[in-house]
């Protein structure tokens, strides 16, 4: 193998490949990089056996096609710290060369038919994303989804997939909150009416860096593969039953406020300067914030005007997550939101106004958030 690349093209590819390397064991091929010259084109592929990427670049000159490997992070290392310039990478017997003008580096490559083969899977659901509705959803309902959760199943994103009526639900929860959407009139191909999937947030947000829209989705039960032109990722699914969150959800609610999102937003960041849980008390005129849980005997208190007034009668209280109402509140595409309650040691649901128009590339999310006890 003998190519001139890029050093700006090469360089981006493999900061997109370092998050699917082994970097503890450096005798391990997952810490390295495959590399394969085809024609004009320089694959490269990097995979720990539960998720992996594979991109390529055009080569500026090819003189001979090969295959090779390469550690991962030390060829990221030097390609950073050279000129912006054309890079000569050639193999010479068990090693990669590396020549950019008089600089010269030589890393020792692994047996390239030892490196992971690429999953080929026959899809029992395949979506082609368009539009960026799907990773809308997902940028907004990956906060909601613990990594590292007990319970295996809630450690990742649950896609349901209905092919006729043509929708996808897209769910994450970590017990205290539950965030969710409906995506409508998508694309969807699938040898079952009803078929699910749950997508582990590590894989969820590697996606996000790759794909926003223009990509297909496509899985067999155990792995997922999501494809573009430039990038083929794979991930393996996480093996589980994911909860019915359909039982979680209240089927009414006695009251329903509308109410300023950026006002709301900006007096729970005043409150949670000093304390991670608020009391919201909601007036007919007003919103009243006011921090809990201190120490010190420290409080902070704020409120909001409400121009249109509320239709209540007495005040309502409310204890709350300040970081989970936040990033509730960011999760919308809309000037306003509904705040719809039962009682206040009851879950609450904060979703976006049915008659208010939001950015039509917005994904629309609700969230079902559990009170803090006053």
């Amino acid at each position: 193998m003998k190519i001139s690349v890029s050093k700006n093209d090469l360089e981006n590819a493999l900061r997109y490949l370092q998050a699917f390397l082994d970097k503890k064991d450096a005798s391990s091929i997952a810490s390295h990089i495959h590399l394969e010259v085809i024609k004009d084109k320089l694959f490269l592929k990097a995979s720990d056996s539960d998720i992996g990427l594979k991109s390529y670049i055009f080569t500026q000159s090819s003189d001979k096609e090969g295959v090779g490997t390469i550690n991962g992070k030390k060829f990221l290392d030097i390609i950073s710290c050279l000129k912006d310039s054309n890079i000569i990478l050639e193999t010479k017997d068990d090693s990669l060369v590396i020549k950019q003008n008089k600089s010269s580096f030589k890393l020792p490559m692994f047996d390239a038919d030892e490196f992971p083969e690429f999953p080929v899977i026959e899809p029992k659901v395949s979506l082609e994303v368009n539009a960026p509705f799907l990773t809308d959803a997902f940028k907004k309902i990956a906060p909601v989804i613990e990594q590292t959760s007990h319970k295996r199943e809630l450690a990742g994103i649950l896609m349901q997939f209905d092919q006729k009526y043509q929708t996808l639900s897209v769910v994450g929860t970590d017990t205290k909150r539950l965030s969710y959407t409906q995506l409508e009139k998508v694309s969807i191909h699938s040898t079952e009416e009803d078929i699910s999937c749950i997508l582990p947030k590590r894989a969820l947000l590697e996606i996000l860096k790759l794909f926003y829209e223009n990509f297909s989705f496509k899985s067999d039960g155990m792995l997922a593969v999501v494809e573009n032109e430039t990038h083929t990722f794979f991930t393996k699914l996480i093996d589980g039953n994911y909860p019915d969150y359909q039982k979680i959800l209240p089927k009414e609610y006695l009251s329903s406020f509308t109410l300023g999102k950026e006002e709301f937003k900006e007096s729970i960041k005043l409150c949670s300067s000093l304390s991670s849980t608020i009391k919201l008390t909601l007036e007919k005129n007003n919103a009243l914030f006011e921090s809990l849980d201190s120490e010190h005997s420290e409080t902070a208190k704020t409120s909001v005007e409400i121009e249109k007034g509320l239709d209540i009668e007495k005040a309502f209280y409310l204890g709350v997550n300040a970081k989970f109402f936040l990033e509730a509140l960011n999760a919308l595409g809309t000037t306003q939101f509904v705040l719809k309650c039962n009682e206040p040691s009851s879950p609450f649901l904060i979703q976006e106004p049915l008659d208010e128009k939001q950015n039509h590339l917005s994904a629309k999310i609700s969230t079902l958030m559990m009170p803090i006890t006053l």
